[in-house]
């Protein structure tokens, strides 16, 4: 208990967000997503919204105030709209995350009504050619409507970023976007690239190089919040397998009403479902329980020379077994950020 005693001097578990499974629908088939591939099967269909709302005078009592809405792509979900304005009208904050193709004027209006605090556009090319590769239905002019949309929220003033996934076939990417929406240059902290560096398949052209994760990881480093340093800092230190806020910082709810640390993480001592249990049960009793019973300090990785350097996540440190494995592409990223002494931890 000496582990958990010292989490709560810190002030965790507390429940300062939850990512939610809008949907686990998708209009595509990216070959490098894990949520749209696994989640949808294992917790297909779309979110009751009325259910939804009935949690949210509960996330009010916990002080949770930040909400992230994902899927899938949210936008196919049909109560949306009530969603984002009951969650408004509490009082929290809401991320949005799509894929862009399903954004027009009418939903670019609806936001200025019922602002969020981010609507994040996720982009996997450059031209309606390469999003036909991606199209779980054939359509055609993806992209195009994706530059369509991207001018409604511009034109309509919603705070907005535009998310590239740079992929190893698709080196040039970013800098073609940025010759097709230069107007987001001007948008403070319009861009956010992000490599991508793994495949729910492992297809090879979904890889990137350990170095450019590794600049990817120092750059995301140096904007943590210190709340948030100070918690992976004492993870570290106690050799936890895991140096990631998931499921003391924050949950996933699945769109079938079940609980887990994060979306990637597939175990079912770590699933609980709302169905017998209230969310302050789960997050502040038994999820920290069986948080307990996973963690270890067995095995090479925490004796590891490049540990120091290493940006284990949840999904993989709770897996024990998989944990002595090791990850080839962290433990590439790892002896990069080792060689160049980019640590993740200033002891």
């Amino acid at each position: 208990m000496d582990f958990f005693n010292g989490l709560k001097k810190l002030g965790f578990p507390r429940l300062t967000m939850v990512s939610v499974d809008v949907t686990t629908s998708c209009n595509l088939q990216c070959p490098h997503c894990i949520v749209s591939n696994e989640a949808r099967h294992d917790s297909p269909g779309f979110i009751d919204v009325d259910r939804f709302v009935s949690l949210i005078p509960e996330l009010v009592r916990l002080r949770c105030r930040n909400v992230n809405l994902a899927g899938g792509e949210p936008l196919m979900h049909q109560g949306l709209r009530s969603i984002i304005r009951f969650c408004k009208q509490a009082g929290l904050n809401i991320v949005l995350y799509t894929n862009g193709t399903l954004l027009d004027e009418g939903f670019a209006r609806f936001l200025r009504t019922y602002p969020v605090s981010r609507l994040i556009i996720s982009l996997y090319g450059a031209s309606d050619e390469e999003y036909s590769e991606l199209s779980a239905q054939g359509g055609a002019s993806l992209f195009s409507r994706i530059r369509s949309g991207v001018k409604a929220v511009r034109d309509m003033g919603i705070p907005h970023h535009l998310q590239v996934f740079c992929f190893k076939d698709k080196p040039d990417v970013h800098e073609r976007l940025l010759q097709i929406f230069p107007e987001e240059k001007a948008i403070p902290q319009g861009w956010l690239v992000v490599p991508q560096s793994h495949s729910h398949d492992d297809n090879q052209r979904c890889m990137i190089s350990a170095e450019d994760m590794a600049e990817h990881f120092r750059c995301r480093n140096s904007v943590l919040s210190p709340v948030v340093k100070s918690l992976r800092q004492y993870l570290y230190e106690k050799k936890a397998s895991f140096v990631c806020g998931a499921g003391l910082g924050g949950v996933h709810i699945t769109s079938d009403f079940k609980i887990k640390p994060c979306l990637f993480i597939k175990d079912d001592a770590l699933t609980f479902s709302l169905d017998s249990h209230s969310l302050e049960e789960i997050f502040f009793e038994k999820m920290p329980a069986a948080i307990m019973r996973k963690i270890s300090a067995d095995g090479p990785c925490y004796n590891c020379s490049t540990r120091q350097f290493c940006r284990r996540c949840a999904a993989l440190g709770y897996g024990t077994e998989r944990a002595g494995q090791g990850n080839q592409v962290l433990c590439r990223i790892a002896r990069v950020m080792q060689e160049k002494d980019m640590r993740v931890f200033n002891l």
